[in-house]
């Protein structure tokens, strides 16, 4: 092998509990999770020295510490190998998240909530479309949420589209990567079924009748 380049998928936790803290600093975990298509990438190339060298484009990484560095020591142990081998982590920061909410626009949605937790979100690339309306009698709260974002100056990153059906509906979630439904009371929601119909990950709340698809 002179080079191997592996692409190494972002995971969404759908559920996570530690279990228990171990000796060595490390946990054990309980955990359910869904690989999303954001990937950092992992080059492997033979060197001429028995050492491994571990580097990453994004900064300087101390390689005791690190955990690529770890694995592939481990591995050579195991092995018996008296190879050497230099590891380079190439962070992706160019792929953008596309992040869905598709509801009623209502304070019982919590999308007050998500706009707020978007608004902290400084070193990750991604965009929110916001689909649905507050319907003609609670117009205010729909511009209530366009100030917020304002505020937050959030403008090009957060989009309102209004009411999609049909064809239209169907391309927001073709187009998106997470569906978020931050709701605090929901009887069933309708587009958590939808959008694991079109294979996206759903990230919610205890509020809507899906706790058994943890």
């Amino acid at each position: 092998m002179e080079k191997l380049i592996i692409q190494s998928p972002a995971k969404l936790n759908l559920y996570l509990k530690v279990t228990k803290k171990l000796s060595n600093g490390y946990h054990e975990l309980d955990t359910s999770f869904q690989l999303i298509d954001i990937f950092d990438t992992l080059e492997f190339v033979n060197s001429d020295s028995t050492n491994i060298n571990v580097s990453c484009s994004e900064r300087n990484i101390n390689q005791e510490d690190n955990i690529i560095f770890k694995a592939a020591n481990k591995l050579k142990e195991i092995t018996s190998k008296k190879v050497g081998i230099n590891i380079s982590l190439k962070k992706n920061k160019d792929n953008e998240i596309n992040f869905l909410f598709l509801s009623r626009l209502h304070k019982k949605k919590g999308i007050e909530d998500l706009i707020d937790a978007l608004g902290e979100i400084r070193n990750l690339k991604w965009n929110l479309k916001i689909v649905g309306s507050s319907g003609f009698k609670n117009k205010n709260y729909e511009k209530k949420l366009k100030l917020k974002v304002d505020n937050y100056k959030l403008e090009k990153k957060i989009k309102f589209f209004g009411n999609l059906n049909g064809k239209k509906k169907d391309q927001m979630y073709k187009t998106s990567d997470i569906l978020i439904l931050p709701t605090y009371s929901e009887n069933f929601g309708l587009v958590v079924a939808e959008a694991l119909n079109f294979a996206i990950p759903v990230l919610t709340t205890n509020k809507t009748p899906w706790g058994d698809l943890n």
